[in-house]
């Protein structure tokens, strides 16, 4: 239904390490009495709240269509300088 995984989703619902021990999606874990196995119901609105409170691909990548993290800063400022040259001459990368 979200195209998220079943690993992700817990990881939305349960607390534990990647999300701070405060799951950010509400849910709710049914199962009978004497049983260790249940049912997890996540709530639909919170999930879908949380989903669009994330930033686009676009807010995410830096200005030339790249993660801002995906160089040490050196290179990607000297990346950033020659893309910005490259563009002045009418190229685009």
């Amino acid at each position: 239904m979200s195209g998220l995984s079943r690993s992700t989703l817990v990881e939305l619902v349960r607390p534990c390490d990647r999300n701070g021990f405060a799951p950010p999606v509400e849910a709710k874990h049914l199962r009978r009495k004497g049983t260790q196995r249940g049912v997890v119901l996540i709530n639909r609105a919170s999930l879908q709240e949380y989903l669009s409170g994330l930033p686009s691909l676009a807010e995410s990548l830096g200005e030339h269509g790249r993660s801002p993290t995906a160089l040490p800063p050196e290179l990607d400022a000297a990346l950033d300088k020659v893309l910005d040259e490259l563009k002045g001459k009418g190229v685009t990368a």
